[in-house]
């Protein structure tokens, strides 16, 4: 596990790269407390980063540009669609995932390492791209990160320690009311059983 500032100070160097600070959009545990920049006590695991389909080969070229890149971490290398590419920096797994806006929605595919390679891939109808995602400052930079009522929404029906820890953060930022109002009537927590969108297992070689 990983403190805030560890994992801030991967952020910096990861936005230091001029090639991808503009495509990435940070996702997960830890977009709560980069908005509220005081609530540093929970440690995070990694860093999840999702980023439009049509630029994953930016990230991709980026990667072994600056000897990030395995192969065995390129889901490409692993399934016969993109859900994304592992890395790791200073023992923090980063995870880039793509993202695909449709007409009725957004797509969303994942993937996890662990003792089997698990791909996920997760249709969230109706929801639009301004409902998707906002701009914060952090440090020197305008950063995109993953809607905070859009993740208060998300989490507010998880169970596990981590993510009611953020719940009680996102809940005492400020929120867009009409917004929360607009991801209600699409029922969003029914996405938020994420194994539910498993499309397939696989072993580890």
């Amino acid at each position: 596990m990983h403190t805030f500032k560890e994992i801030t100070n991967i952020l910096e160097e990861i936005y230091k790269l001029n090639e991808i600070n503009d495509i990435i959009y940070i996702n997960g545990g830890i977009v709560p407390y980069l908005i509220n920049n005081k609530a540093k006590t929970r440690n995070h695991s990694d860093i999840d980063i999702l980023v439009n389909l049509k630029d994953m080969d930016t990230i991709r070229n980026v990667l072994k540009k600056y000897n990030l890149y395995s192969e065995n971490k390129d889901s490409l290398k692993l399934a016969n669609q993109d859900f994304g590419i592992h890395t790791n920096i200073r023992c923090i797994d980063i995870g880039f995932y793509p993202f695909v806006i449709e007409d009725n929605g957004i797509k969303i595919n994942t993937f996890s390492i662990d003792d089997k390679t698990i791909f996920k891939s997760r249709f969230i109808a109706g929801l639009t791209f301004n409902d998707f995602y906002e701009i914060i400052s952090f440090k020197n930079y305008k950063i995109k990160i993953i809607k905070r009522e859009l993740l208060y929404i998300l989490k507010e029906n998880l169970t596990r320690n981590k993510d009611k820890l953020d719940y009680v953060v996102l809940k005492k930022l400020n929120m867009n009311k009409e917004c929360i109002t607009r991801l209600r009537k699409l029922n969003i927590s029914k996405y938020t059983n994420i194994d539910d969108f498993i499309t397939e297992k696989e072993s580890k070689n």
